[in-house]
């Protein structure tokens, strides 16, 4: 273990040790879903309410911390680590706001989930398009399709492409802040639509360098 992965554990012993300290004040039912309004219409026991996110949490470090050891190209991890452990830490402190805005909600406090989820969100597609921009080709993090997972020129184009697609997307999220009402679908649709992008751009990439490849060795024969 490095010294982020100690940082990342103390994230989550603060996570755990907050909703079991909110358990003993929170009512028998809390609020758990808000529609795109911001406004609740799911509940659950406070007991799920306070374990869910923790726990959520945990698997998920645990499945980040173990996957790139069974990752048959792990070797390139070392050329990004510190971004990967710093997504990691990201990570875990958007599930700590999270966590800390179902239980302020509540214990009474309402107002405009939809909106207050913002920084979160916010900070973490915005470190991801730090980190995917430092990427190299592995099976467990980034950008994984046919094309990219084949090539390394393919990877390292899409990455760099797709960074800056996600922290456009982030800031484009941020504008929820002011445009209240449409804050949910400033949130998701950048999202959705650079996603679709950048899979057209791996697939286009893919297609340039097979035209390429072709050139080259019909110069050669000729």
């Amino acid at each position: 273990m490095n010294k982020s992965n100690y940082f990342a554990i103390i994230i989550l012993v603060i996570l755990f040790v907050i909703s079991l300290l909110a358990y003993f004040y929170l009512p028998d039912v809390v609020p758990s879903h808000w529609d795109i309004n911001g406004n609740v219409n799911g509940h659950s026991s406070k007991l799920l309410a306070v374990l869910l996110m923790p726990i959520m949490s945990g698997i998920l470090f645990l499945l980040l911390y173990f996957l790139p050891r069974f990752d048959p190209l792990k070797e390139n991890y070392k050329y990004f680590q510190k971004y990967y452990d710093g997504f990691v830490l990201t990570f875990l402190l958007f599930m700590l706001y999270m966590q800390l805005l179902i239980i302020i909600f509540g214990l009474g406090k309402t107002f405009n989930f939809g909106v207050a989820i913002i920084p979160g969100f916010f900070f973490l597609f915005f470190y991801l398009g730090v980190m995917l921009k430092h990427t190299k080709r592995n099976y467990f993090v980034g950008i994984r399709t046919p094309w990219t997972l084949n090539s390394d020129e393919n990877w390292n184009k899409t990455h760099i492409f797709g960074s800056n697609l996600f922290i456009i997307s982030a800031f484009i999220a941020l504008l929820g802040l002011i445009f209240q009402k449409l804050c949910f679908f400033l949130l998701i649709i950048p999202i959705i639509i650079s996603a679709i992008i950048i899979v057209i751009y791996s697939y286009y990439i893919y297609k340039a360098e097979k035209r390429i490849k072709k050139s080259k060795e019909k110069n050669k024969r000729g």
